[in-house]
């Protein structure tokens, strides 16, 4: 081999170093990465939740349509007792009747629909 078979790879690496040394002070990355996930923890911990029983139904090889029909029924079940709550709770000012929105009542209310929101107000006054 001879020195110039080499020579563009040395001309790139002195170029490259030029480059480098001639180059600007840095731009501070401190004020650019402070970011503030307060607000954004639940969002986080729910997509990491739903991420890892993906991965769980997928390492264990069950369908994924299971996981995505209670994702889906769940998140009618909040909009069914978002509205039930919204009804009787602020216009009807029943406030005895709302039912905290949790992902187990959503799943219910979604599942079995209305008799689940009933089978959910039955349990409030039992417990």
């Amino acid at each position: 081999m001879t020195l110039g078979s080499f020579a563009p790879v040395i001309i790139l690496i002195l170029w490259g170093r030029k480059i480098m040394t001639v180059s600007p002070t840095p731009i501070p990355l401190a004020g650019t990465l402070d970011i503030d996930l307060k607000g954004y923890m639940p969002l986080i911990i729910m997509v990491a939740v739903l991420g890892a029983v993906f991965l769980l139904f997928k390492l264990f090889n069950v369908s994924t349509k299971l996981l995505w029909r209670l994702l889906i029924n769940g998140l009618l079940g909040a909009f069914m007792l978002f509205a039930f709550n919204l009804i009787l709770s602020n216009i009807l000012d029943m406030d005895f009747f709302e039912l905290p929105i949790t992902w187990t009542s959503a799943v219910v209310a979604g599942v079995l629909g209305v008799p689940g929101i009933l089978l959910l107000l039955l349990l409030k006054v039992l417990l």
